[in-house]
C-alpha cells in the first residue's frame, strides 16, 4: 500500500502497519527511486507492445530494448509502484488515461528524485490528459529517455522524408 500527502513525502508499506494518526511509522518505508544514471544499465518496464503501435511509436520500443539492460513488461500502475519501491528503474507507457495515473502524481511529486513526465517533457497537475505518453523514473534517467526519444523522433522524420520522393 501506498501512501502520499503534499509536502509530507511517499511512503509505501503492509496495509496491516498503517499507520492510524503519524504518516513517519518507522514501520513504512519511504519511496525511493534507484539511482541508476544510464539507459545502458537501466531495467526498462512498459505496459504493453500494442500502445507503442497505436501511437505510432513502435519503432520507439525496439531503441528502448537495444539501449536498456533489460525490458519487461508490468501493467501500468505496477509498473510505476516498482519504481518507487526501487525494483525497477524506468516505466514507459505511451497510451494512459488520466484515471489510470491520477494517483501515481503525487507520490512521485512526493518522491525524492523522481520524475514523473509526458514524452514531451510536461510537468504538473495537468501534465496528463487522454491519451498521453508516460515516463516515470529518476530524474537524470528521464532526461537521457526524452533526449532518445527526441533523437529518435527526429531521425524517423528524416528518414520519412529522405524516402518520401513527394516530399524531397
Amino acid at each position: 500500500v501506498f501512501f502520499a500527502a503534499q509536502g509530507l513525502g511517499a511512503r509505501w508499506g503492509k496495509l496491516s502497519d498503517a499507520p492510524t494518526r503519524e504518516p513517519s511509522s518507522e514501520k513504512w518505508t519511504p519511496c525511493a527511486t534507484r539511482t541508476t544514471g544510464s539507459l545502458s544499465d537501466a531495467f526498462v518496464s512498459y505496459s504493453s507492445p500494442k500502445p507503442f503501435a497505436a501511437r505510432g511509436v513502435e519503432s520507439f520500443l525496439h531503441v528502448l530494448q537495444e539501449k536498456s539492460f533489460e525490458c519487461r513488461t508490468h501493467s501500468d500502475a505496477y509498473g510505476y509502484t516498482r519504481i518507487l519501491c526501487g525494483g525497477i528503474d524506468l516505466m514507459v507507457d505511451p497510451l494512459v488515461a488520466p484515471y489510470d495515473v491520477a494517483a501515481l502524481q503525487v507520490l512521485f511529486d512526493e518522491t525524492p528524485h523522481a520524475s514523473f513526465t509526458t514524452l514531451q517533457g510536461q510537468n504538473g497537475p495537468m501534465r496528463f490528459r487522454r491519451g498521453s505518453t508516460v515516463a516515470g523514473a529518476n530524474r537524470a534517467l528521464t532526461d537521457q529517455l526524452l533526449m532518445s526519444y527526441r533523437t529518435h523522433l527526429s531521425e524517423t522524420a528524416q528518414e520519412y522524408c529522405e524516402h518520401t520522393p513527394e516530399l524531397n
